[in-house]
């Protein structure tokens, strides 16, 4: 997904709260294979775990999603304080909110071809 920083993002916030990944299952219900395969860009979360996750590590979506925490704004983000508005206008809400649509679509594609590849794998 061009423009998204989520796997970046999530490893730098665990980093950031000095959590493992094997304490990520306790904290938010991801193994730490599943941890590590988001961090790694390998796999997403859906959404709603991205809006799960946005609440744990007390950032909004579209940051989770769009912004650079490690190299940006991450003190204005975190602490409340002031940010520009110019970090993200509203084209940038409404691209996160695509981008979260189209992952949700994706998921549920991943689901049905995993149905029907079990029921083939059944049936023979």
């Amino acid at each position: 997904m061009t423009g998204s920083y989520l796997h970046k993002n999530l490893r730098f916030l665990r980093k950031k709260n000095k959590w493992k990944q094997s304490e990520m299952k306790d904290r938010c219900g991801i193994s730490p294979n599943t941890w590590s395969n988001y961090e790694n860009n390998v796999s997403r979360p859906g959404l709603e775990k991205v809006i799960e996750l946005s609440k744990i590590f007390g950032v909004n979506i579209n940051d989770l999603l769009l912004s650079d925490l490690e190299n940006g704004s991450l003190k204005d983000v975190l602490n409340g304080e002031d940010r520009l508005q110019s970090v993200l206008n509203e084209e940038d809400s409404l691209t996160a909110w695509v981008i979260l649509g189209q992952l949700k679509q994706i998921d549920e594609k991943i689901d049905q071809l995993l149905l029907s590849q079990n029921k083939s794998d059944k049936q023979e």
